[in-house]
């Protein structure tokens, strides 16, 4: 194994996902195999609470009813719904969208239309399953094969703070290998997921449900993946100062030795190691001020054997790092990983330089210890886990 992203020879405990989210997509944007040219968030309003004006249009050989609790409606609004809920959990409407675009909100809640109009769209968005029409065509001829894509509509512009534009899915029929749209789970809300992904201004971002190769794994299916979740193996938008909590299990890094970790940190071997948790500081005050410290990971590190726990705390003294990742995120924002300098300090008074990683290479926290050689001895691996 590697120590990732080393800036300092150190003892690592790394924390990171191992949730595989996958997905693809691409004015048009595919969920296959294609490029994403970025056009910005498509409903951004001074108006919190406008409602983007929706019609869902369906195939015969799509494999989904309309209506229902599996349906093509409510799984379209439970994609707009978890995007709604991440922007509030990231704090993304906290923050201008970009210096042009100061103070929009980001709309995410649909109105939901009966029928689609005739002839030229005039909704502000319609989602196609399977059925084609003029602009679908049109805008598949650009696509080799593709699982799903979005694209602007002729009378939309990337300038306008309202666009207008639609979503198109493929039948099974008409990619391989096919995705299983009608056989409940959460691969059609996957694929709507990263589709409504690029209408909120989001590019590809491998680790999350932007994932560029998202179809191919909604075809093969396998069990273990999952599809209803936005962030993976990476954060695609993170909030330093938001509570999280990671799991996992520490391993040295040559021999795979869980005592190695353990002992370098509480200084005994461990009675049977059976996890290490670490839980991310909640840094916003009640009435929403925060300091200096605000972007600076805070938390608790804690070990678990038959003897009971041992805890840690972090703290982030400055920012060593930051390194880009040139991909758009919501309109401009972009994902990053940064390394921290800080300390972990024991409840006995021990105190431990460490650099943190947050969100580098897959992984989605890591701390990583130094020993008085500065060189790396364990590794601690962890699974995304709910907030």
């Amino acid at each position: 194994m590697k120590c990732w992203f080393l800036v300092l020879p150190c003892l690592v405990i790394t924390f990171f996902a191992a949730t595989l989210v996958h997905a693809a997509a691409g004015t048009e944007s595919s969920g296959g195999t294609e490029f994403y040219q970025p056009t910005g968030a498509w409903f951004k309003s001074l108006n919190a609470d406008r409602k983007i004006r929706t019609c869902v249009l369906i195939s015969d050989d799509f494999g989904v009813e309309r209506q229902g609790s599996d349906g093509a409606q409510a799984t379209l609004q439970l994609a707009f719904k978890k995007w709604g809920d991440y922007l509030l959990e990231k704090r993304i409407q906290k923050f201008p969208v970009n210096n042009i675009n100061d103070g929009y909100f980001f709309n995410t809640e649909l109105e939901m239309l009966d029928t689609c109009g005739a002839g030229e769209q005039t909704e502000d968005l319609r989602v196609y399953l399977g059925f084609k029409d003029e602009q679908v065509l049109a805008a598949k001829s650009k696509f080799t094969k593709p699982y799903g894509f979005v694209s602007l509509s002729s009378n939309s512009s990337s300038h306008h703070k309202w666009q207008q534009g639609f979503i198109y899915i493929a039948t099974p029929s008409e990619i391989a290998p096919a995705p299983a749209w009608s056989k409940g789970g959460d691969h059609l809300l996957g694929i709507l997921l990263h589709e409504v992904g690029h209408i909120l201004g989001n590019g590809h971002l491998d680790g999350t449900i932007m994932e560029s190769n998202l179809g191919e794994w909604l075809g093969y299916a396998q069990s273990f993946r999952q599809f209803s979740h936005i962030d993976g193996a990476r954060e695609l938008r993170i909030c330093v100062a938001c509570a999280a909590k990671y799991e996992g299990l520490i391993a040295d890094q040559s021999a795979y030795s869980a005592e190695h970790g353990f002992e370098a940190l509480v200084g005994k071997k461990p009675a049977q190691l059976s996890q290490a948790v670490f839980f991310k500081k909640e840094k916003e005050n009640p009435d929403g001020s925060h300091g200096e410290d605000y972007n600076l990971p805070e938390g608790e590190l804690v070990y678990s054997d038959l003897s009971g726990d041992t805890s840690f705390t972090l703290k982030s003294e400055s920012v060593i790092a930051s390194n880009a990742i040139d991909v758009p995120i919501f309109g401009g924002w972009r994902s990053y990983g940064e390394t921290f300098i800080g300390t972990l300090s024991s409840k006995e008074g021990r105190i431990f330089p460490v650099v943190i990683n947050l969100n580098s290479n897959g992984a989605a926290f890591e701390i990583q210890l130094m020993d008085h050689q500065h060189y790396p001895q364990v590794l601690f691996w962890s699974s995304w886990a709910s907030k």
